[in-house]
Formats: structure tokens, C-alpha cells, sequence
């Protein structure tokens, strides 16, 4: 009887397991007349003409829905250097396309297949 429990604790871990991983992010890099956005992990780069910023996001960058962005980290130097920085952006992916409201008016990023 040990066996059994042994063996149907073992099958219901590795579902939970692959379960969980289905359901996490995946990496996503867009590019617009602003520059380049890459979702990588739990941080964000965008790279653009007049610098690069770092931070975090939530969300599913690679899905549709609701992405929020939190840069803490910006460089004017092409990367060179980074100082602190803090800009927080809501942003949302509907097919293939992210959008970022700057100054009130919405940028559009396409994803990068």
C-alpha cells in the first residue's frame, strides 16, 4: 500500500510542477519607433535613442493583457553607466502589440518573432 501512496504522490507532484511552468512568463522583445523593450525573466530593458532603462514588470509580456513596468535604473551613456531612476508605466499587450501611454498619448511596440 506504501508503494501506491509513494507512487500517486510522486505522479500528482510532477502535474503540479509542469502545471505551474505552463502558467509562468515568457521572455518577449518588441520594437517600435521609441526603440527596443525586452521582457526577459522578471526584469524589463528598453533601449532607446536617448538611453537605456532597466527594471521589473508584472505580467505576461508575451500575452495579451495587463503589463505593469517599473523602470529603477537609466543610462545615457548607451549603457555604460546606470543611475536611479524611478518611472512606472501601465502597459497592455493585445496581439503582438505593446502599448505604453508617454505624455498622454499611447506608443505602440510590435513583438519580435
Amino acid at each position: 500500500m506504501n508503494k501506491i501512496k509513494f507512487f500517486a504522490l510522486t505522479v500528482l507532484t510532477v502535474m503540479m510542477v509542469a502545471l505551474v511552468s505552463c502558467g509562468g512568463r515568457q521572455d518577449a522583445t518588441y520594437k517600435g519607433e521609441l526603440g527596443t523593450i525586452e521582457f526577459k525573466g522578471d526584469t524589463v530593458t528598453m533601449t532607446a535613442d536617448d538611453g537605456v532603462f532597466k527594471g521589473t514588470y508584472t505580467g505576461n509580456a508575451a500575452k495579451n493583457g495587463k503589463v505593469n513596468i517599473t523602470f529603477n535604473e537609466e543610462s545615457k551613456d548607451g549603457g555604460k553607466t546606470f543611475s536611479d531612476s524611478m518611472q512606472i508605466f501601465k502597459a497592455s499587450v493585445e496581439d503582438g502589440v505593446l502599448t505604453i501611454e508617454l505624455d498622454g498619448y499611447p506608443f505602440n511596440w510590435s513583438i519580435v518573432k
